[in-house]
């Protein structure tokens, strides 16, 4: 796999400078108090070679300025290695389930989202992601299949009205269809509002899928704060739905894909866009005091060693030991009130839990 094959552009790979990091107040970290808000950043393929690479060419990233931290296992049940349809379902359903997967047991048994568990309690949801919305990261938190690709029957499922916002790329999905439904006209009329610039996601009321293809271009010089901009739009889209508060889900898609085309550029770019979405969320969490941030990865990707490295210019040599994904652990980092719950050493499957744990009084 080349790096242009997945978009990268040698051309566009440098930065002019580096991006912000984000220092926060603190104030309400770790505090022993409700919760109303969670914001759960999931960076797609995110090691700690990939963290710890973007970190010291940018010498420092907002993400590593939340205090309370930890590290989860990632195996699928039928695998050590796991995909993205069962790492992604562990962190939403909150069960170990077969590679491809979304959602489901082995035998076809579909198991609650933790989207569920919000919208029982009167909460908004939406998804974001760098990528496609039907791809699995993004799947796992409105639909359920035995197959991460069947994306006919998967985007069906957003007829069950799950999210107040989805947004990504990828109309081919609503409109290149082998099943033969007009979805974009059922999908308007269960009450969603179809727009293709993240700019628009705050103009207007109501549920939006927000199907823009800026989301499926690889992070270069000219874009990478597209998502940290499209998080921030949905903070505030989310946050004015509902005074009982929301839950929204954000991907750093293709940190993945720079390891599967072994691309170390490409993953130093995407990391630091997603830690730029990370910053949102956080600033957020200091300006309302009732939410908790969550960041981790649902697995690693290209087993990414990193070899030397200069401290003074940031330059930093880096091998790929393969195109797939490992089963390396991978960090969580949390921020917020009960952010102290999410440290030590657990399973991935664990996170939603904790999560509804905070809400079951």
């Amino acid at each position: 796999i080349t790096p242009n094959s997945s978009g990268f552009d040698n051309d566009k790979m440098q930065l002019t400078k580096s991006i912000k990091i984000y220092t926060p107040t603190y104030r309400n970290d770790g505090a022993d108090k409700p919760v109303k808000n969670i914001i759960f950043l999931i960076g797609d393929g995110m090691g700690l070679a990939q963290v710890t690479a973007a970190d010291r060419v940018n010498k420092g990233l907002s993400m590593l300025k939340m205090r309370y931290m930890g590290l989860i296992t990632t195996s699928a049940s039928d695998a050590f290695t796991t995909d993205s349809g069962a790492g992604g379902s562990a962190l939403s359903c909150g069960y170990c389930v077969p590679n491809r997967h979304i959602c489901m047991s082995e035998d076809g048994k579909p198991y609650p989202l933790i989207t569920d568990f919000f919208l029982a309690r009167h909460k908004v949801c939406g998804v974001v992601t760098l990528g496609n919305v039907a791809d699995a990261t993004s799947a796992v938190y409105y639909a359920h299949n035995v197959e991460r690709d069947n994306s006919d029957a998967i985007t069906r499922d957003l007829l069950e009205n799950k999210l107040t916002l989805l947004a990504g790329s990828g109309m081919e999905v609503f409109t290149k269809r082998q099943d033969n439904i007009n979805l974009v006209d059922s999908l308007n009329n269960k009450g969603y509002h179809f727009i293709h610039n993240v700019n628009d996601i705050v103009s207007q009321k109501g549920k939006e899928i927000c199907v823009d293809e800026a989301m499926g271009d690889a992070a270069n010089v000219d874009n990478i704060e597209l998502l940290a901009h499209t998080t921030h739009n949905a903070i505030e889209k989310l946050n004015q739905s509902s005074r009982n508060g929301f839950f929204l889900m954000v991907e750093g898609a293709k940190i993945d894909y720079a390891g599967h085309a072994r691309y170390f550029p490409g993953s130093v770019m995407e990391t630091l866009s997603f830690d730029e979405a990370i910053a949102e969320a956080l600033k957020f969490a200091d300006q309302n005091g009732e939410t908790l941030v969550i960041v981790t990865a649902d697995h690693e990707t290209g087993g990414l060693t990193l070899i030397d490295g200069d401290n003074k210019t940031g330059h930093v040599t880096a091998y790929y030991v393969t195109d797939d994904h490992t089963p390396i652990m991978v960090p969580v980092f949390a921020y917020g009130p009960q952010a102290q719950r999410f440290i030590g050493k657990y399973y991935n499957y664990q996170i939603p839990w904790k999560i509804k744990s905070l809400f079951s009084k």
